[in-house]
């Protein structure tokens, strides 16, 4: 169900009401984060819709920022992996 959510931008909606926020939070009570939805401009609109759900997810559990570089890096390590063993299995 949140990646319904975050797909199709009714996290950004979400995240700009109080009370929806308190509601999501009691749902999903491991995402911390949500306020960080309600002040985006058309260029993180457009780039949160072609991220992958995985490191969407990531951004909003994490509390501590060096716990999110840690697993931005982790992240990017597994794709830069992923895509130079595409590169040399093709």
């Amino acid at each position: 169900e949140l990646k319904k959510y975050v797909k199709s931008n009714v996290l950004i909606k979400l995240s700009k009401d109080k009370l929806s926020v308190e509601l999501f939070e009691i749902i999903f009570p491991q995402i911390k984060k949500i306020k960080l939805f309600s002040n985006l401009n058309s260029f993180a609109k457009t780039k949160l819709q072609e991220a992958n759900f995985i490191f969407i997810l990531s951004l909003l559990i994490v509390d501590e920022f060096e716990m999110f570089i840690i697993i931005l890096s982790k992240l990017l390590f597994v794709l830069l992996i992923t895509r130079l063993l595409s590169i040399i299995l093709a």
